[in-house]
């Protein structure tokens, strides 16, 4: 609730709903705080309720295919079953069915398979909310579409999208919109020092100098989340005479990472970007390491101090 108004909106009020799970026994802290819960089963429903001490609002969570969480509608021959156990929950006095929603995990794939899952799933759901509508017990808010779905499968937006790479303005199955990137990962020069043709850097000696070169010490490494598979990507130095792209050298160590900044003129405290410079760094940096763009963002670890920046808010 820290941010109160986004373009004139008041957020003062705005809903949070967990999307995951939330143990019984801090049932409280989402009463005290307005917060919505998902319930995937109705065995967790009645230990939230048995729990609480007044009302609170909750999602359910069907599970279409993806075998995560959620009430199992996998098939036709499973609605009525799910009905049945949502109509249990309805029942319970501590909580309100305020919204109902599943997850498309197949969304992004481009793939005449994906697409079939996406659209059996969606269908799956409409019909359980069809047979909910039947039995009196009406939805009041209904959301399926992640990222992917929300732009490959508009149609199916219904009440609500859960945008979550978007948000980032990044994601490789959206390079043709216009996104520009809102996480930046920065640190600064360290050190400038000189690394001798034939010379090693870092642990194994995995480098080896085949001429005199220029190295840059940055103090951040995989503990801050800057992992050792980024070895051999690129970062941005920004100098006083520009920004430049230099390639890392050398293992990345716990806390520190080096980089060739050979024919360039900088010193200790030039700002380096690790990705945010531009859209495409944190799809490379994914790419490298064989992950995606996701795991490169949720990587960076609590010790590295986060920096708001509200102006385009």
């Amino acid at each position: 609730r820290r941010y109160k108004r986004i373009h004139g909106r008041d957020l003062t009020n705005a809903e949070i709903l967990i999307l995951g799970y939330t143990p019984p026994e801090h049932a409280e802290f989402l009463t005290e705080n307005r917060i919505t819960q998902c319930v995937f089963s109705l065995d967790y429903a009645k230990e939230l309720s048995d729990a609480l001490d007044g009302k609170i609002k909750i999602h359910i969570k069907l599970d279409t295919g993806m075998n995560r969480l959620g009430i199992r509608v996998e098939n036709d021959s499973e609605i009525p079953s799910a009905v049945s156990e949502i109509k249990q929950i309805a029942l319970l006095k501590n909580l309100e069915i305020s919204g109902m929603f599943t997850h498309f995990p197949r969304s992004d794939e481009k793939t005449d398979e994906g697409d079939a899952f996406t659209r059996e799933q969606y269908r799956l759901f409409s019909a359980t909310r069809e047979e909910l509508d039947k039995n009196g017990i009406e939805i009041p808010f209904c959301h399926v579409c992640n990222s992917a779905g929300a732009v490959r499968f508009p149609e199916f937006a219904l009440d609500g999208v859960r945008v979550g790479i978007l948000l980032y303005g990044g994601g490789e199955s959206f390079s043709e919109l216009p996104l520009s990137p809102v996480m930046r990962f920065e640190t600064e020069v360290s050190h400038v020092h000189t690394l001798k043709k034939g010379e090693a850097v870092g642990y194994g000696g995995t480098f080896v100098a085949d001429r005199d070169m220029k190295l840059i010490t940055m103090p951040v490494g995989y503990a801050d989340g800057f992992v050792r598979d980024f070895k051999g990507c690129h970062v941005t130095l920004e100098t006083k005479n520009g920004s430049f792209r230099v390639p890392l050298v050398g293992r990345i160590c716990m806390d520190q990472c080096m980089a060739d900044v050979t024919g360039i003129d900088t010193e200790r405290g030039d700002r380096v970007v690790l990705f945010g410079a531009s859209r495409e760094d944190i799809n490379t940096l994914a790419q490298h390491a064989h992950t995606i763009d996701y795991e490169v963002l949720c990587l960076v670890s609590a010790r590295v101090p986060r920096i708001e920046k509200t102006a385009l808010l």
